[in-house]
């Protein structure tokens, strides 16, 4: 089962030395039970740069009101900036990722005349922190599996993005965005695509082979590895011709006003960039057997 990943943003859920409270980590192991992921951050600052940093890292978050050392004045403050920072966010990204949960131990953000929103995919409005709704909060969290696009993603490819991780710092990440911009927003006319594929194949899978010394210390540009590939022994056919093939098509892509970029750009090859991106799939999953 792949586990619905879940920012909690809250100021309780870390004592003053930075380690888990006594209360973050029965929320945090409670959660676990319920197949839900949680990463806690103590303010919505560092909760919303680790957003901006990993756009598709979470499914969902969850905003606490009281979140006093983020907020200044009002506490209710704190909470509606970072809600609406989320809301922009969305907009910006075009995705619905991450779902929006609002959690409060105060009872007056609890009543029908509160300002708080109460989003179509949640049944309470704000769930009760005092442990009452925790199950409630967790049911209603994995039900966004039935609707998170990125969430059908991650349990896709759950094997490949754990693989992808031996690649290098945030390759997962970078393979999720443009998994995510081909495979759920369905850029299909978008040449700078293939420069990101491209990129990914040299940062991360060249850079791992050639940390594993799989190439001679004389191969340096991205067609003589793709050359050396092609002529050696063991390698699957398939991965050979994923190599030549690959390089070449986003070489070339990778530089405006060529037949491949027009190509692209003005839709006369509508599956180019699914048929790449799978082949870089393809490789990146061989590289687990280096």
């Amino acid at each position: 089962m792949t586990m619905i990943k879940v920012l909690w943003i809250d100021d309780e859920c870390k004592n003053m030395y930075g380690e888990l409270s006594v209360m973050g980590r029965e929320f945090i192991e409670y959660a676990y039970e319920q197949e839900i992921d949680i990463t806690p951050i103590s303010t919505y600052k560092e909760g919303l740069i680790a957003i901006e940093a990993h756009p598709l890292e979470w499914c969902a978050v969850i905003l606490d009101i009281r979140e006093q050392r983020a907020a200044t004045g009002n506490a209710v403050d704190g909470y509606q900036n970072a809600y609406d920072w989320l809301r922009d966010f969305h907009n910006k990204h075009s995705q619905e990722e991450p779902y929006i949960f609002t959690l409060s131990g105060e009872k007056r953000y609890h009543e029908e005349d509160s300002l708080i929103r109460k989003e179509s995919y949640c049944s309470k409005r704000v769930y009760d922190k005092s442990g009452e709704d925790y199950k409630k909060l967790f049911d209603d969290i994995r039900k966004v599996e039935g609707i998170s696009d990125l969430y059908k993603l991650h349990k896709e490819y759950t094997d490949l993005l754990c693989i992808s991780k031996s690649l290098g710092e945030n390759a997962d990440n970078r393979l999720l965005e443009i998994m995510y911009s081909i495979l759920i927003k369905k850029n299909v006319t978008d040449p700078k695509l293939l420069n990101e594929i491209r990129k990914y194949l040299e940062d991360f899978v060249i850079a791992f082979l050639k940390n594993k010394s799989f190439f001679p210390d004389k191969k340096k540009t991205l067609n003589e590895c793709s050359q050396y590939i092609g002529d050696q022994e063991g390698i699957p056919e398939y991965i050979k011709r994923s190599f030549h093939s690959l390089v070449r098509i986003v070489q070339e892509g990778s530089h405006g006003k060529t037949t491949i970029d027009n190509d692209v750009r003005y839709g006369k090859a509508p599956y180019l960039l699914q048929s790449c991106l799978f082949e870089l799939l393809n490789i990146i999953y061989w590289t687990k057997s280096i």
